[in-house]
């Protein structure tokens, strides 16, 4: 289990140059997008303007909003949707995107990965009660990552110490065995994202 601070994260421009990327995590680490060497990467972006996406066409993508107003998607193979809080969606890395800012600058978070070889998935968990949950690893290949999006949570191992995230720290757990667990808790009124990414091929 590793733990990592938002003032640890790499930034970089977008392959478009269009815009800013805060990378989180990459594997396997060093790997990059433009040239494909990457089987999968996790970022939030700043959008600073309406324009086009990153035209990556070996990725597929998830994405969701992280800060204020959201935005629209239209793609060249029929994408239409609006980016607001709790959407989370899923479209192909080979889809010409354009974006169309709602009022302003927005961050948002994706998750980039070769569909041929990772299978990947993203829940947002947002309430007004504390949280309290367990997470389960559905295989020794998967690896599961926690963000703090907002307020503050919390993540243990059983029977090891508990890793406290403030906004935008995350945790990143590799399962080395079937059903791999944590726990999970927040404060009331925060906001968590568990992604997994499962090695498939």
């Amino acid at each position: 289990l590793q733990v990592r601070r938002s003032t640890e994260y790499l930034r970089m421009p977008w392959a478009s140059g269009a815009g800013n990327t805060t990378e989180l995590f990459v594997f396997p680490k060093g790997g990059r997008l433009p040239d494909n060497s990457a089987d999968w990467r996790v970022s939030m972006a700043d959008v600073p303007a309406n324009g086009p996406f990153s035209f990556l066409p070996a990725y597929s993508r998830i994405i969701t909003l992280v800060e204020v107003n959201g935005f629209r998607l239209t793609g060249d193979l029929g994408a239409n949707i609006e980016i607001m809080p709790g959407v989370v969606y899923s479209f192909s890395g080979a889809e010409r995107i354009n974006c169309e800012l709602f009022g302003g600058a927005c961050l948002d978070l994706n998750i980039m990965y070769r569909a041929d070889a990772i299978k990947a998935g993203l829940v947002l968990l947002e309430q007004a009660e504390p949280i309290n949950a367990s997470i389960i690893a559905q295989s020794s290949h998967e690896t599961i990552i926690v963000i703090c999006l907002d307020g503050r949570a919390a993540v243990r191992q059983p029977g090891r110490r508990r890793h406290n995230l403030s906004p935008y720290d995350s945790i990143y757990f590799s399962s080395q065995e079937e059903q791999g667990k944590l726990f999970l808790t927040s404060q009331a009124q925060s906001k968590v994202a568990i992604i997994s990414l499962e090695k498939i091929a």
